[in-house]
């Protein structure tokens, strides 16, 4: 899961992310805190210099299975503080790190689509996916997403609407973007081709591509 966070401060933000990862047989969950500018403009913070920037990386081995439902939570705890958390099936949610908002942050995630108009491309403020170093490219695996939602105040809803996007134009900015190369041979069930129901996304090996922009649920 990836979110921004936007600033009073031209060309720059923040991006967000946590996610779970398998690593030589183990399971970890990280959290990641991501400061980018795009360097577009003399008015820009960062002059015509963009740049990308690790600010907080952290990463957790969990005593879980592949068969393990885990719930990933990024969250405001204050005004000033953003938490990461997991949970294992019924469990207790644990808190695994913290990071404070740099000053220029809002204290809030920002959600939806922007069209840059420098470029002509849609920046897209909240994602959720599945990543690799480099294809896996065989079967035998599947990996579901599902109830992915925003919290606003302390209500949680669930995404109303969710396309499919592929790593090139996972854009987060003009020039900047969370993915890279189109995962090939990796297809999903969703709400619109199959049963498997709403504010879901089953993940699969297979001999066709999921393409970019396909409307998942909503």
């Amino acid at each position: 899961m990836a979110a921004v966070v936007l600033t009073n401060k031209r060309s720059l933000d923040y991006g967000y992310r946590i996610g779970v990862e398998l690593n030589r047989n183990q399971l970890i969950v990280w959290s990641e805190v991501w400061e980018f500018c795009e360097g577009l403009w003399p008015t820009s913070e960062c002059g015509f210099n963009k740049y990308i920037r690790l600010l907080h990386g952290v990463g957790v081995v969990i005593s879980a299975s592949l068969s393990n439902r885990i719930t990933l939570e990024m969250r405001w705890k204050d005004s000033n503080t953003v938490g990461f958390y997991y949970q294992i099936n019924n469990g207790p949610t644990v808190e695994f790190s913290s990071f404070p908002r740099p000053t220029p942050a809002q204290s809030a995630f920002t959600l939806g689509y922007y069209y840059v108009v420098y470029n002509g491309r849609t920046a897209k403020y909240l994602q959720f996916s599945l990543v690799s170093p480099s294809n896996v490219g065989t079967g035998g695996w599947t990996l579901i997403i599902e109830n992915p939602s925003f919290q606003v105040g302390n209500t949680w809803y669930l995404i109303p609407r969710a396309r499919a996007v592929q790593g090139p134009n996972s854009w987060i900015d003009a020039i900047w973007y969370w993915g890279c190369y189109q995962y090939t041979n990796v297809n999903a069930l969703y709400q619109r081709n199959s049963n498997i129901g709403p504010y879901k996304v089953k993940f699969y090996y297979t001999s066709s591509t999921l393409s970019d922009g396909t409307l998942l649920w909503g």
